[in-house]
């Protein structure tokens, strides 16, 4: 029988719904199964709803945290590629990955915002035509024009419900 990491958080969501999935030792939040499952799940459509394909890769520049991990279930759940990087990555180390991998979509939260943004802004100079745009999604920071929130992506508040302080 054939398994996908999907397939297991949604095992863990039905068999243990209100048990901690996840716990973040710097800022206390804690997510169960049933929420985090939401969330990716909610992160998945949201990611289709911008418009990415099946096989589009996604950068994940994003440190330790419930974000990270909804982000990348999401993802996967998708259909697209995860690509996780250091959120403490250069602006270079950006646009690198981002042409070897072809990336249409970085989601990044402070630690790395500053470079991703240069970076994207760097691909957009660049490329041009249909399909060759990069989507920035901020976690917790304002987004600028032409970026999105996480928020806005999953379709959520500002703190959602399901992740306890």
């Amino acid at each position: 029988m054939e398994r996908t990491l999907w397939d297991l958080l949604c095992k863990a969501a039905h068999d243990e719904p209100d048990r901690i999935a996840l716990s973040e030792a710097s800022t206390g939040r804690a997510v169960s199964w049933s929420a985090l499952a939401n969330l990716a799940d909610r992160a998945s459509a949201g990611v289709l709803h911008l418009g990415m394909r099946r096989g589009d890769r996604v950068i994940i520049a994003l440190p330790n945290r419930i974000e990270f991990v909804a982000a990348y279930f999401g993802v996967l759940r998708a259909g697209l590629v995860a690509v996780p990087m250091n959120p403490r990555t250069t602006t270079g180390e950006f646009l690198r990955v981002m042409g070897d991998s072809q990336a249409r979509m970085v989601i990044v939260d402070h630690v790395g915002i500053a470079s991703a943004r240069a970076a994207v802004e760097g691909m957009r100079s660049v490329l041009s035509g249909p399909g060759t745009s990069v989507e920035l999604i901020t976690v917790e920071v304002s987004p600028e024009p032409g970026e999105r929130a996480w928020n806005d992506v999953v379709g959520g508040a500002t703190a959602d419900p399901a992740v306890r302080e």
